[in-house]
């Protein structure tokens, strides 16, 4: 039977919450839980998410940063994403402890191999990867690419491969440094990649920066899915942005705004481009 710690606890009521859309009442969860825990590196990684959500960059920066201190030199551990929680969440809410998957699958080629097609990631990969996120949104995009890098070295599928690989590509840009950014997007295949149905995003932009595509055919092809609009729509405007189109730039940026979902980081960082394009 599955047993669950305090500090595990805090977790799954913090994720509960998160599914809700009450951020608020999960990052107040999370820190309920850290007055028990105060190093539990997990629980600073989500409170640090939670924090950007809610737009508290410095405290997610601070949590982040934290927690990138406390895995050093630790095993880094799978990390599931909701889909895959959701029925843990019923179990435990049921009590059916054995039918819980255990917690803290340590990451190595066994374990990776048995979750393959599971939507994931890994304890060490998202702290780095959520660290370049806070980065890019207040624009330290050295920052940023060097983060993502950290996670991308820690990929365990495909799925976290294209993220971490745009986000690095779209630091470069942002740094100017145009041909280093073209050089890393020409020797990224696409053409061999299996990422999660329904979660190709990522994959998408990047075949827009690669000429694979157009933002015509990436509007096109928006689902109902806020959160596809709010990631495919901040590609499309990240385009526009880098071949001089300002105007139709901006203009997708605020349909993003107007039309995505605002827990989604492309929309905050649509959020972030509008704030400086307007000051």
């Amino acid at each position: 039977m599955t047993e669950l710690s305090m500090s595990d606890r805090f977790l799954y009521a913090a994720r509960l919450k998160s599914y809700l859309g009450k951020f608020e009442e999960a990052e107040a969860i999370l820190t309920e839980g850290l007055e028990q825990d105060p190093d539990n590196a997990t629980i600073l990684r989500n409170r640090g998410h939670r924090r950007i959500t809610l737009r508290k960059y410095d405290g997610a920066l601070a949590d982040l940063t934290r927690a990138s201190e406390l895995i050093a030199g630790t095993q880094d551990e799978h990390e599931f994403y909701q889909r895959d929680t959701e029925p843990d969440l019923v179990n435990i809410i049921l009590g059916r402890m054995d039918k819980v998957r255990e917690q803290h699958i340590p990451v190595n080629a066994e374990t990776i191999a048995a979750t393959k097609g599971m939507y994931k990631s890994t304890l060490h990969g998202s702290v780095w990867y959520h660290l370049g996120v806070v980065k890019y949104l207040t624009a330290d995009f050295q920052g940023s690419f060097d983060d993502f890098g950290r996670s991308q070295e820690l990929g365990v599928d495909d799925d976290s491969l294209v993220a971490t690989f745009d986000w690095r590509y779209m630091s470069l840009r942002r740094l100017g440094r145009t041909e280093e950014a073209a050089s890393l997007l020409n020797a990224f295949d696409t053409s061999s990649l299996t990422v999660t149905a329904g979660e190709d995003f990522y994959l998408r932009r990047l075949k827009l920066y690669k000429g694979e595509s157009t933002p015509e055919k990436v509007l096109e092809e928006l689902s109902e899915s806020f959160l596809s609009l709010a990631t495919q729509g901040y590609g499309v405007g990240n385009w526009y942005l880098y071949n001089g189109n300002e105007e139709a730039a901006r203009s997708t940026f605020e349909l993003v705004v107007k039309h995505g979902t605002p827990n989604a980081f492309a929309y905050m960082a649509a959020e972030a481009e509008l704030a400086r394009m307007s000051a």
